[in-house]
């Protein structure tokens, strides 16, 4: 199996291709199947465990009890999690994907953190796998915009631009996907609570240089509001012209270089604090009816848009909520 390494703004993850995963659980299944001995799947003691072989279910290296399932088949015997979090720190990633078919889109996305927890969006993850289902030849339905399931719902990809690099493909793909509408939204300690797909704390700060990120995003991750599943910290500095984010990050439980769905919800925070006349400097503009926010990262410049939803004079949510950035695949294994 290939590990592809991807890099979304500084944001890094190993991706598998899912689809090998499938076939290959497929293959073990048969040869499970093909037991000659009698007994019963995971009923010890099994008359045919001391004649390990090699079935090529599991690829030549790989020998395994064809009875019981290849002895832990491509987790090595250790449960999901502890996969993920073996992949994650063998390759020193923010995260870990898998591209899966889907019956509904092109194809879905399944983001893991780096200590096996998943379920959630990745903003910048969601744009490496639609760089990754170009590269693997995947085309979109439609000819232009791929259409992919994550763990909060539908979203969309395109590829905007494709630009030279010395990355192992050669290129830095630019992404722009769709994120989910955002509904809950609210004031909250001394900042904004923002849901973007994965819960968002927004605090904006005079500076995020010489931040203690460990210590100031360890205290708004656990703090007791939050609780029990916790939320990201976000700290941002509002510019006349962009925001400078830096974000705290749960399941990886330190900072990383970007956070897809930490910079929209700052982004939104940024429109919602100026609108409210709360002291944040506009760091937005208006182009062709939605509100467009500049976003630099520790290391990479996003564009995030989106238009306001309201209800008579109150404001209750956000749609066509994009975000935009680089995609790199700088390694494979």
């Amino acid at each position: 199996m290939t590990f592809y390494l991807y890099s979304g703004a500084g944001n890094n993850f190993v991706v598998l291709d899912g689809r090998e995963i499938i076939s290959e659980m497929e293959n073990a299944a048969k040869c499970d199947g093909e037991c000659k001995c009698g007994c019963q799947d995971g009923e010890p003691p099994c008359k045919c465990g001391e004649h390990e072989h090699d079935c090529g279910c599991h690829g030549h290296e790989e020998k395994h009890h064809c009875c019981h399932g290849g002895g832990g088949g491509c987790c090595g015997g250790h449960g999901w999690e502890a996969y993920v979090q073996d992949m994650c720190d063998h390759f020193k990633t923010d995260g870990m994907m898998l591209l899966l078919p889907s019956e509904r889109c092109d194809f879905e996305m399944a983001f893991f953190n780096p200590d096996g927890t998943g379920g959630m969006m990745c903003g910048n993850g969601g744009r490496c796998i639609v760089a990754f289902a170009d590269y693997l030849g995947i085309k979109p339905s439609d000819g232009r915009i791929y259409h992919f399931e994550a763990g909060d719902g539908p979203h969309t990809g395109e590829i905007l631009s494709v630009t030279p690099d010395q990355a192992v493909d050669g290129v830095v793909k630019t992404v722009r996907i769709r994120m989910t509408d955002v509904h809950v939204f609210c004031p909250v300690l001394d900042g904004w609570f923002v849901d973007t797909g994965t819960r968002h704390f927004v605090k904006f700060v005079p500076e995020v240089e010489g931040l203690n990120m460990d210590e100031e995003g360890k205290r708004y991750r656990w703090d007791p509001v939050f609780a029990p599943v916790g939320a990201n910290a976000n700290f941002v500095k509002s510019e006349p012209e962009r925001l400078v984010v830096r974000t705290f990050e749960k399941g990886v439980e330190g900072e990383t270089l970007a956070c897809g769905t930490g910079i929209t919800a700052s982004a939104i925070a940024s429109w919602l604090g100026s609108a409210g006349a709360d002291g944040v400097p506009h760091a937005w503009h208006e182009e062709n009816g939605r509100i467009v926010v500049p976003v630099r990262a520790r290391q990479d410049d996003l564009q995030v848009e989106f238009k306001p939803v309201y209800a008579g004079e109150t404001i209750v949510g956000f749609t066509d909520v994009y975000l935009t950035g680089p995609a790199l695949l700088y390694g494979t294994e």
